[in-house]
């Protein structure tokens, strides 16, 4: 491979988030585009989403008990493999 292929392959790969999920290890390896490289547990992943879900359900019930009706509130997404930097 050419030297400003390798130079562009590069440049790509630190334009986007990574990461690796190690089930051995328990762990989540992450190499954020910003260079920064982040070690989180596998655990604290599930226990975000658990977090948000429960989060997300309260909220619902307290715009139902104000009166708030589904069709003015838009629901977001969960994105698998997404949490907030």
């Amino acid at each position: 491979m050419e030297k400003s292929a390798r130079r562009l392959t590069r440049i790509l790969f630190l334009m986007s988030d990574e990461r690796l999920y190690d089930y051995k290890l328990r762990r989540i390896f992450e190499l954020r585009a910003d260079r920064r490289f982040i070690d989180n547990s596998l655990y604290a992943d599930v226990w975000f989403r658990v977090a948000e879900a429960e989060n997300r359900a309260m909220i619902s019930r307290a715009l139902q008990a104000g009166g708030v009706t589904d069709s003015e509130v838009r629901p977001l997404p969960i994105r698998s493999g997404s949490r907030p930097s």
